[in-house]
């Protein structure tokens, strides 16, 4: 049966929960609050803009306070698109239930795949929420196998060595979040697992405090994990440390850094009036770190990662007579930042970018046909942004 085809009892519900997705990513228009990656239409709007508030005003306060050099400026000029890097494109997976193929619901709100990691060996993980799977791919995006998951209400996921964490949206009479986690198969084993197998070796209720989750990250060591739960692209909640489940929740502003890294910095960001955006890392204080200008408006900001090496990788989207999606990777030993031109999608979802720890990056792209995967070497900064 083809998956695009399938219903389900709960698919108003998820469109509804996909919609709230779509807004927390900043892929709908703005609205009259920033939040710390994109604009957010939620009864906390007020709440969270106080909290940029404060941490823009930290940022501020701690750089003045700083005789060093202050952070990094970068302009986006109007130009041609000479400069823009133009990806790799590894697989075609078309739409289906299938081997090679990935899932998708033809209803209002278009769920197809919602998100994409990469393993420390390189490996690349899709989140195929609609065939109930995470989809195992290799480095140059040939298929590998499946691993097969509970629930097609799954919106993130993170590896970590060996284990898979995945974040699934529970409707029930109080709406939230469970963490479920599942084996990794070693090395480029080529295996696929039925949905009678699904079976997580930790399944674990998530307060209900925590709404309107925006990503799933992975800090520390590999053999004991912390596991982070962002809220509303504002804050982190720790749901699991060293390895277990949290006995107590700890909340920290910005993203926290990989595993394995030895930054203990959260990293943020704050959208600054109509055409800047300021990146800062929060610790004890907030210190900033770069600012982006644009002499076009932004639409959103939707990406914020960094590799082992501590590069930035800042996603923007530049409003004008069409929008477009592009990544700006900025290297302080580069002379000049990186411009990736991102792919388009026509379907719903999560976070369909990641960066590897070596510092290439894959982006999931999706149309009338199916899903495309591309690909950006790690490559030292080629030209600037135009």
């Amino acid at each position: 049966m083809d998956a695009s085809n399938k219903k389900t009892p709960h698919s108003a519900a998820k469109a509804v929960n996909s919609k709230r997705v779509a807004r927390a990513q900043g892929l709908w228009p703005r609205a009259s609050c920033n939040l710390l990656f994109a604009i957010v239409l939620t009864a906390g709007c007020t709440e969270a803009l106080e909290s940029q508030r404060a941490i823009a005003r930290r940022g501020a306060a701690s750089t003045s306070a700083r005789s060093e050099r202050g952070p990094q400026i970068i302009r986006l000029e109007r130009g041609s698109s000479s400069a823009v890097e133009r990806p790799q494109l590894l697989a075609r997976l078309p739409w289906g239930s299938g081997r090679s193929s990935l899932g998708r619901r033809l209803e209002a709100s278009q769920p197809g795949p919602m998100s994409l990691a990469a393993t420390s060996t390189g490996e690349l993980l899709v989140l195929d929420q609609v065939n109930r799977r995470v989809v195992r791919l290799d480095h140059e995006g040939r298929w590998l196998g499946s691993i097969a998951i509970t629930s097609e209400a799954s919106e993130d996921l993170v590896a970590v060595g060996a284990a898979l964490f995945v974040l699934v949206y529970e409707r029930l009479p109080s709406p939230g979040y469970r963490l479920e986690r599942y084996r990794l198969p070693l090395g480029s084993q080529r295996s696929s697992s039925s949905a009678a197998e699904a079976r997580p070796t930790m399944s674990l209720g998530l307060s209900r405090r925590i709404q309107l989750a925006t990503g799933l990250f992975a800090s520390g060591r590999t053999a004991t994990p912390e596991i982070w739960v962002e809220s509303r692209h504002e804050r982190c909640v720790r749901v699991v440390r060293e390895g277990k489940p949290a006995k107590r929740l700890q909340q920290r502003l910005g993203r926290p850094p990989r595993v394995g890294s030895t930054v203990t910095e959260h990293l943020a960001a704050v959208r600054l009036g109509a055409a800047e955006v300021r990146v800062l890392t929060v610790g004890r204080d907030a210190r900033s770190r770069l600012r982006v200008r644009s002499a076009r408006p932004l639409h959103s900001l939707n990406a914020l990662q960094r590799d082992s090496d501590g590069r930035l990788y800042l996603g923007l989207t530049l409003a004008g007579d069409e929008l477009r999606e592009v990544l700006v990777v900025v290297d302080a030993a580069a002379p000049k930042p990186r411009w990736l031109a991102l792919p388009s999608r026509r379907t719903d979802a999560f976070r369909p970018l990641t960066v590897a720890a070596n510092g290439a990056v894959y982006a999931l792209g999706s149309d009338d046909r199916g899903v495309t995967l591309w690909r950006w070497s790690a490559l030292a900064a080629t030209g600037g942004a135009r």
